[in-house]
């Protein structure tokens, strides 16, 4: 029974020497597998559909670009200047929102590739078209900016989509930026128009109560028998006292009487309040300020889109060598695999 075993377990050592010299005899049988595969990979790498990734890098608007945003934004309007980061801001958040990405893929993407925007397959389409866009903040030096890549097959209709895209993007910041500040102003309008006719109903009941304590002074003068302003000589020469509220009967019936008349007799009372004009100034700026189209730029774009030359896959190079690699492996597996399999076999045979 000793021997039957020690013969087993010398039957399943295995030489790692011999394993070495036997993959060497049969070099030639892995140099073809691994050419074999290598080959393959070749013909998929060269054969294969290449992929190219074109980038553009997104600016900041300067100041002179949204200039005429600022129109009319001061002290006397009371609204605040919007800064270069405020518009950005809203860019950023439109060329990363859905919506962009759909109206981009209907209008522009499915046109250019000659599909119908009712197929069936479109949603499959769309979702490679999110996968192959990318949209990028990059914070660093020159402070905040953006990058757009898109990948694809066709270079020069990527740089072309891209920069449709930016533009996209760019039109719908646009519109809701303008939007915003047209119904900012038209809201401040509102507000002043509101104080208007508040200040001219104060007003009129201003010259209402007026009249009414004018007629209250032209009783008391008529009964007191006062016809013209009262004198009071202090010796030198007469004069008019000072009269208030209380002593207004004192200007006299005659003087009432005609204040009473041209107070009824008034047919508006702008002149007379004094806010009004200043309100109305602010009201005539907010309307003119809304009824501006500004002409703005939301982005720059920093040089021109380059039409890569290079394919970034497939990586043709990459894919040859690891072929050769795998090959190689693979090749030297399969010898090793049927050096056991004999080993085993002939071991086997003189165990029995």
């Amino acid at each position: 029974m000793r021997n039957d075993s020690g013969r087993a377990s010398r039957a399943e050592d295995v030489d790692l020497v011999e394993v070495m010299l036997q993959v060497w005899r049969q070099r030639w049988t892995v140099l073809v597998i691994a050419l074999v595969i290598t080959l393959c990979a070749c013909a998929y790498a060269y054969l294969a559909k290449p992929i190219y990734e074109v980038k553009l890098r997104i600016l900041p608007p300067v100041a002179s670009d949204i200039a005429e945003l600022n129109y009319g934004r001061d002290k006397l309007s009371n609204l605040d200047v919007i800064g270069v980061k405020q518009v950005f801001s809203v860019y950023l958040q439109h060329v990363r929102s859905e919506s962009v990405n759909r109206t981009f893929f209907q209008t522009v993407y499915l046109r250019s590739i000659g599909v119908d925007a009712a197929a069936g397959w479109r949603n499959d389409l769309y979702q490679d078209f999110i996968r192959s866009l990318d949209v990028t903040p990059i914070s660093d030096t020159l402070g905040d900016h953006l990058q757009l890549s898109l990948r694809g097959s066709d270079p020069h209709r990527l740089a072309d989509w891209l920069m449709a895209y930016a533009s996209l993007a760019g039109d719908a910041a646009k519109d809701e930026i303008v939007t915003n500040v047209r119904r900012e102003v038209e809201v401040r309008a509102e507000g002043v128009g509101q104080q208007i006719e508040v200040a001219r109903l104060k007003g009129s009941k201003s010259r209402e109560d007026k009249i009414v304590q004018l007629r209250e002074a032209l009783r008391i003068a008529t009964l007191l028998g006062l016809e013209k302003p009262m004198l009071i000589n202090d010796g030198r020469s007469a004069v008019t006292p000072r009269m208030g509220d209380d002593l207004t009967y004192m200007r006299g019936a005659k003087a009432l009487r005609a204040e009473i008349t041209g107070l009824e007799n008034r047919a508006n009372d702008d002149p007379f309040i004094n806010e009004l004009r200043g309100l109305q100034a602010r009201q005539r700026l907010y309307e003119e300020i809304a009824a501006r189209q500004p002409d703005i730029v939301v982005f720059q774009v920093d040089g021109a889109v380059e039409q890569p030359e290079v394919p970034i896959k497939p990586k043709r190079l990459t894919i040859v060598i690891l072929a050769l690699i795998a090959g190689l492996f693979i090749g030297s597996l399969v010898t090793l695999i049927r050096y056991l399999f004999s080993h085993y076999k002939l071991s086997h045979a003189r165990g029995l």
